[in-house]
């Protein structure tokens, strides 16, 4: 019965807090002051009541046996931020500061990631960051759900999710309603499984310089109101195995390789319906696609596969597509 919030804790002391009952206050929600979190913490569902950050949140330090400060989020959390505000993971340059986010939703009771709005829109928070001393072995997202992020501050764009020369692990996330990218890697080897990723108003995955994977996910621009041209998956110097996934409705293709040094692996997926191009590839990578099956229907300009042109230097066997 208090006339604002129940709680105001600090977020580095929000692994303390569990097992407590709230009713009859004006804001069912705990306000959580921002902070550099610098300890190991797991932060636990302590009923319906989400946490409201003030501003955005780092994790870094060396706690622990393994000299990493992590946070572990149990399921059926609910996470939400605003503005111009991003979840930080490790620093950018240096080694003395690395950090971890583990979260382990489950198919009942995701993670939920999102703004402080009632009805959660495009860009209206920054996104979870690993930088560049993320632990890889510590940055890894399960059942998690990030929603209405990807904002722009200090000239810079900020993506759902995106890594700098680390290389997390999302499985089973859900990424959309994304003012740019819902997934950005450079110089990185992430691995994306059995992931959705849709209503991004930029590429649903953009690869630079980096390899990985991404299987079993699916990928589309199925939200009228999501934008301009973009793809399904968008790679510069970038060659990830691309396997098992559905790639639709982009508005412009489901996978665009901007240049030669772009050489992905793709096989067993289905991409259909997409407004220009099914994949755009590069000559002198035909050869890793010509061996796959994939599956197309109902690309734009009835371009299944549209090969750019270049100097072939090496042996390649092109097979028939069928």
């Amino acid at each position: 019965n208090n006339t604002m919030t129940p709680l105001r804790i600090g977020a580095n002391r929000l692994g303390n807090f569990r097992g407590c009952t709230f009713s009859g206050n004006t804001n069912e929600w705990v306000e959580v002051l921002s902070t550099t979190i610098t300890e190991d913490a797991t932060w636990v569902n302590n009923g319906d009541e989400p946490l409201h950050f003030s501003q955005g949140i780092t994790i870094q330090g060396q706690d622990g046996p393994d000299s990493v400060t992590v946070v572990t989020i149990g399921p059926g959390l609910v996470l939400k931020f605003d503005g111009d505000y991003q979840v930080l993971v490790g620093h950018e340059s240096d080694t003395a500061f690395p950090g971890g986010l583990v979260t382990n939703g489950s198919v009942t009771e995701p993670v939920l990631f999102t703004s402080q709005s009632s009805s959660p829109i495009y860009g209206e928070w920054g996104g979870i960051c690993f930088a560049t001393h993320a632990d890889d072995a510590n940055c890894v997202l399960n059942y998690t759900e990030i929603e209405a992020a990807g904002r722009e501050w200090d000239t810079t764009e900020h993506y759902a999710v995106e890594c700098h020369s680390t290389s997390p692990t999302l499985t089973n996330c859900t990424i959309q309603r994304v003012e740019y990218c819902g997934f950005y890697a450079e110089s990185a080897s992430p691995v994306l499984d059995s992931c959705h990723i849709f209503r991004t108003r930029e590429d649903n995955i953009r690869l630079n310089n980096s390899d990985g994977s991404i299987t079993d996910c699916y990928l589309g621009g199925d939200d009228p109101y999501a934008g301009l041209k973009f793809d399904g998956i968008n790679l510069t110097d970038s060659s990830p195995l691309i396997q098992d996934c559905v790639i639709t409705e982009c508005h412009r293709a489901g996978i665009y390789c901007e240049n030669t040094g772009s050489d992905p692996v793709i096989t067993g997926n289905t991409i259909v319906s997409n407004d220009e191009y099914g994949v755009v590839i590069y000559a002198g990578n035909v050869n890793d696609f010509a061996a796959s099956t994939n599956a197309f229907a109902f690309n734009g300009n009835e371009n299944r596969i549209t090969v750019m042109g270049e100097d072939i230097t090496e042996d390649s066997v092109w097979s028939d597509l069928g």
